[in-house]
């Protein structure tokens, strides 16, 4: 949970504190997190592994990277 709250914090750009003070939407705002941690890892492992190739893996790879820019 600690984890989870740091990173929540400082994707919205506040302190662990400040959002501590939020907490009405705190649960929403680590759900929101989870589901999208759950996509990307499910889209890295669909598009990564199912390369054959190994430099095909790395420019799937930093297609990916390049989406979540």
């Amino acid at each position: 949970m600690a984890w989870e709250m740091w990173r929540a914090s400082r994707g919205t750009g506040r302190g662990p504190r400040e959002a501590l003070r939020s907490l009405p939407t705190l649960a929403f705002d680590l759900t929101v997190m989870r589901s999208h941690d759950r996509a990307r890892s499910i889209r890295w492992g669909t598009r990564v592994g199912s390369q054959r190739d190994p430099f095909g893996a790395v420019l799937e790879a930093l297609r990916l990277i390049y989406e979540e820019l």
